[in-house]
């Protein structure tokens, strides 16, 4: 008998859910705001990337709940743009913190 499936391992689960599962719209939204705000460090928040991604998937005629974004995972987008040579940080309130909108700032990975 061979074991025609085996467990993924958690690291190829993470890149599979990266490469399959969260939405185009969400890579496309970050890469055009990357090269249109292109310079030393370039901050990009959640609100903004959840914005336009519900724009761009409305106007392609699909609904998706703005919680989708979380419950699913889909801007846990780091390591992606890491392995592409940036240096991501992922800044975002405390518990109780008032005053900003969870952000990414990125910058060109020494």
């Amino acid at each position: 008998m061979s074991v025609a499936h085996k467990p993924i391992t958690p690291e190829e689960a993470k890149r599979r859910h990266l490469a399959e599962f969260v939405p185009d719209e969400i890579y496309e939204v970050i890469d055009d705001l990357l090269a249109k705000r292109y310079g030393a460090s370039i901050k990009i928040t959640q609100k903004e990337v959840i914005a336009k991604a519900l724009e761009k998937m409305q106007s392609d005629g699909t609904s998706v709940p703005q919680e989708d974004f979380f419950t699913n995972h889909w801007l846990d987008i780091e390591s992606v743009y890491e392995a592409q040579g940036w240096s991501v940080k992922f800044c975002t309130p405390s518990y109780g913190e008032m005053g900003f909108d969870a952000y990414w700032l990125f910058s060109v990975s020494d």
